[in-house]
């Protein structure tokens, strides 16, 4: 099944369910003999049991090579590079039979030295195109931003290629009743990492500057901002916006996650999970449940587009 196998459809199922995943990393176990990978892959496995109408990964989907700072110097960082890749289409071709994949690209993504987006996009059906699109599903429009231009300083620059698009995408016709933004970069984070955002991105709650994307997203009316990165399960409600951060395997900045944690932050959990989100009607019912299969939060919110469908 491609990850395009989508329709897009006015709003004709009573329930809509998708799950969101990050940071699966394929290749970390490999480089640094950690059980990451065996771990992405009971995640995808306990994913496709759930047979949800749909799956969103918020980026990383591999690791970076141990060499990433000698591209174009040491023959073996394509190989391994690519090695990376075929184990993300391994682990995900299960995922793949049951249903469509919608992927943002990751700071582990890009490809060195010019931080390239080509693999990223062929190993995601999406050869060609830009690393950010737009798509709608059961009425939830899914839209995959890049917040990556350069590593680990993820943004949203003005005037750029992307932020035209987005500005007239969510200008456009509509036909759905719930939107879901996704990039790999919280807007909302802990003050101990949020260094790494700049203020494109970052909302920045000691001055109030919002950043450029969150105005755009919360004039749009959109629920859902779905992201990674902190490896850590974050809710935040900002307004009329819940970002959602899906936990995973190992943290990445360690106790700086915890330093100074935003006053919007509703529930913070380390474990790796995966969260299931059920649209019904007018509603969108949510639950993040660990790997091991216990529930860490559960909580229920009114679609911001109420009765405009």
């Amino acid at each position: 099944m491609s990850l395009r196998m989508v329709e897009d459809v006015k709003l004709t199922k009573t329930m809509t369910r998708w799950i969101h995943i990050s940071d699966l990393q394929l290749g970390l176990g490999r480089a640094e003999t950690d059980p990451n990978d065996v771990l992405a892959v009971e995640l995808v496995n306990r994913v496709i049991a759930e047979k949800p109408d749909f799956v969103i990964l918020s980026g990383d989907c591999i690791h970076q090579t141990p060499i990433d700072d000698q591209a174009g110097q040491n023959p073996e960082y394509d190989r391994i590079r690519l090695e990376h890749w075929e184990m993300y289409r391994e682990t995900m071709a299960p995922l793949l039979g049951h249903c469509p994949v919608f992927s943002v690209v990751g700071n582990h993504d890009h490809t060195f030295p010019e931080l390239k987006t080509d693999l990223f996009c062929r190993y995601n059906g999406r050869e060609g195109r830009t690393a950010y699109i737009s798509e709608t599903i059961h009425g939830v429009q899914v839209i995959c931003l890049d917040v990556v231009p350069h590593r680990h300083r993820g943004g949203f620059p003005a005037g750029t290629e992307q932020e035209r698009w987005l500005r007239e995408e969510l200008a456009g016709p509509f036909d759905g009743c719930c939107r879901v933004a996704v990039g790999h970069y919280p807007i909302f984070l802990a003050a101990g990492v949020a260094f790494c955002v700049d203020s494109s991105l970052r909302y920045d709650e000691e001055s109030g500057n919002p950043g450029r994307l969150l105005p755009i997203l919360r004039e749009a009316e959109v629920d859902l901002y779905l992201c990674g990165h902190l490896h850590v399960y974050e809710r935040t409600r900002f307004e009329n916006l819940t970002q959602v951060m899906a936990g995973a395997n190992r943290l990445a900045y360690g106790t700086r996650a915890e330093i100074g944690p935003t006053s919007y932050l509703q529930v913070y959990d380390e474990r790796q999970c995966y969260v299931s989100f059920t649209l019904k009607d007018d509603q969108i019912e949510a639950t993040a449940i660990s790997l091991a299969g216990d529930p860490i939060d559960a909580w229920t919110q009114t679609l911001n587009r109420i009765g405009r469908v």
